[in-house]
């Protein structure tokens, strides 16, 4: 996923977002029109300071944000104690470690505040009296029910009841994931078109060189699959019969992944062959 965000870039987002153009921008900043087309699709020119300083006067943002050095618009001054963090979390934000960008997405997506609800109602465990009641609402329904219930029916209410069960962290798993997805989704949906997203491909390339490392890639799928299993379990392929390796060929043809690749490189043939 894409992080820093190039001068350029930046530029054309600020000039988007007021749904100017680039003549408005020159007519409101004295700067040429050619000037401020150059300076949104040319990453390596370098602008003359009193122009960068008219332009993120006219925009309203520091030159830190103009160069990605920020992710705060304005110049502004906050005690970091204001802002409930500790100098642990604050050395953690300035190693680059972490993908700040992503972070501060994550955090402004609308529904990110339900999420931190309920991570916060799950960890300070104020749900935990009303499970407790619930389930004890249950047992007593369980001794009721079964109190005159014929013996042979007693496995099935029972397990009725049992599958019933309000369980706290099964409830806040499911809410919590529940809740994540969709703002992952809309996430991923909005680096969709990023170049560096292009997860398919580096991945496939980042897991054919690391075979080739182990010396498990083979341009047959089946083969790779058998020079894979053996390596893992620390099996030599030597000692596998033909008939053991037919076994796990016949086991690789069930994956989907293994027809759709074997489909992709017939497609891939027939077009190389036209």
């Amino acid at each position: 996923m894409k992080t820093k965000v190039t001068l350029s870039e930046r530029l054309r987002d600020l000039r988007a977002e007021r749904k100017l153009t680039q003549d408005d921008v020159a007519s409101a900043t004295g700067i040429s029109s050619s000037s401020i087309s150059t300076y949104e699709s040319d990453d390596t020119l370098g602008i003359p300071h009193f122009n960068l300083v008219k332009l993120a006067d006219f925009y309203g943002v520091s030159l830190d944000y103009l160069f990605d050095k920020s992710p705060i618009r304005e110049n502004v001054n906050i005690e970091i104690a204001e802002l409930g963090l500790d100098s642990e979390t604050l050395a953690l934000l300035k190693s680059n470690k972490l993908n700040n960008r992503l972070l501060a997405e994550l955090m402004k997506h609308p529904e990110f505040k339900n999420l931190l609800a309920d991570i916060e109602i799950y960890v300070d465990g104020n749900a935990g009296i009303l499970f407790q009641a619930l389930s004890a609402s249950i047992n007593t329904y369980r001794e009721e029910i079964l109190h005159d219930m014929p013996k042979e029916k007693d496995d099935i209410v029972n397990r009725v009841l049992e599958v019933s069960k309000f369980e706290e962290d099964l409830y806040f798993q499911n809410r919590i994931q529940s809740t994540l997805k969709p703002i992952l989704d809309d996430l991923r949906e909005l680096h969709k078109k990023d170049a560096e997203t292009s997860t398919d491909v580096s991945f496939s390339k980042m897991f054919k060189e690391k075979l080739k490392d182990l010396n498990c890639y083979d341009e047959d799928l089946a083969n790779t699959f058998i020079l894979t299993t053996c390596k893992i379990h620390d099996i030599p392929r030597s000692a596998l019969t033909k008939e053991q390796e037919d076994v796990l060929k016949s086991i690789m043809l069930k994956s989907k992944k293994y027809k759709n690749a074997v489909q992709s490189r017939k497609n891939s043939k027939k077009k190389n062959h036209k």
